[in-house]
């Protein structure tokens, strides 16, 4: 191989390894630029959520229908939605499944355990 096509292979491999370096740093910040967006949606629809629980107090009584209401009304993401476990891990409100027993699940017997009602979880 004569020096010329040596040069040409030593500069069209820097180029591929320097666009492949450049698509994976673009790749990593877009990923964390996602997650970021998606964290701030999420704590912006749980303080809307936690706004609607107290709209829904009048005199110390929970308007239940009113809460319940405007809880479904919410779209987090694109398809998902809030929901309202009890302390025992039953659902009380929720789109289609109010009344399931849900203790057994592990991001239940989490946000029970740790009395937090928004913890991440991933399907």
């Amino acid at each position: 191989m004569t020096i010329r096509g040596k040069i040409t292979a030593v500069m069209v491999v820097l180029q591929v390894v320097i666009v492949v370096s450049l698509g994976t740093v673009i790749l990593l910040q877009a990923r964390v630029a996602v997650q970021e967006s998606v964290e701030s949606g999420l704590e912006t629809a749980t303080a809307f959520a936690r706004e609607m629980v107290e709209l829904s107090i009048h005199d110390g009584q929970l308007d239940r229908e009113r809460l319940e209401r405007s809880l479904l009304s919410i779209t987090l993401g694109q398809t998902g939605y809030p929901y309202v476990i009890d302390a025992s891990g039953t659902l009380v409100i929720h789109p289609s499944s109010t009344g399931t027993d849900l203790s057994d699940q592990d991001h239940i017997q989490t946000m029970l355990a740790e009395q937090n009602g928004r913890i991440a979880y991933a399907q």
